[in-house]
């Protein structure tokens, strides 16, 4: 019986949300876009995370290219194998986004019990999990079928509630660090930015259709208005004027 390291998260529910700290090890796969030190350079994933921002702002990008850019950006600055973002609807989660071959294919739908994240949905708090052979909230047998070894989520939040989360998946055992746990923080808020112009751009395309309805019913009436002014009593009026 192999000895729990200090590093696994907690699995007690008043413990969800506490923080924990391990040790990077080695071998986790390199991004071929990204220098080899951003993975310790703030710096440079801030300018990366602001160059996505204003990309999706200037290209007018819709909500799924968006989170698309976001997922496939997270895995090549965080040097994840794969990425993915869900949006709650009911009792089960969509994935809209995908990035890498450890992540579930865009348009997945998974009951909530059986989502990954389902410890960062419920609480609204970030899921570390630094090595899931020890992890007793994770379907383990779903983590080794996809290969995936280590793993953050981080809540997505929108309307004032948790709206869904950004999964990042590792081949290895602790591959991840506390930067890379921020970094998806700083992701998940240009998901909520997008949830957020996408219901003004719903908004605005609502309102000009009622409006396009509204005058079409106003041009069907306007031959009755015309024969209305025309009754005996209108001209009787005018008459009198």
């Amino acid at each position: 019986q192999p000895k729990k390291p200090e590093s696994v998260t907690p699995t007690t529910g008043d413990q969800l949300a506490a923080e924990q700290r391990f040790t990077p090890r080695s071998g986790v796969p390199q991004a071929q876009d990204v220098p080899p030190s951003s993975k310790a350079n703030p710096t440079f994933t801030l300018s990366q995370i602001v160059e996505i921002q204003h990309r999706i702002q200037v290209r007018h990008l819709g909500l799924e290219e968006a989170m698309s850019l976001i997922a496939e950006r997270l895995t090549q600055i965080a040097r994840a194998s794969s990425a993915a973002i869900g949006i709650l609807d009911s009792t089960k989660l969509i994935y809209r986004a995908a990035a890498g071959i450890m992540a579930l294919p865009a348009g997945t739908e998974v009951p909530l019990e059986n989502a990954l994240g389902i410890a960062c949905f419920r609480t609204g708090q970030v899921f570390r999990c630094a090595d899931v052979s020890y992890e007793l909230l994770l379907d383990r047998d779903e983590c080794r079928r996809r290969g995936i070894q280590s793993m953050i989520a981080v809540p997505v939040f929108h309307d004032g509630g948790v709206a869904g989360g950004l999964e990042l998946y590792f081949p290895n055992p602790q591959a991840f660090t506390e930067e890379d746990v921020h970094t998806c923080q700083l992701m998940a808020g240009l998901v909520t930015e997008a949830l957020a112009r996408n219901d003004e751009v719903s908004w605005k395309k609502s309102l000009a259709t009622e409006r396009a309805v509204m005058l079409e019913a106003l041009e069907k009436l306007k031959p009755n208005l015309a024969a209305l002014a025309e009754t005996p009593a209108a001209r009787d009026r005018k008459s009198v004027v």
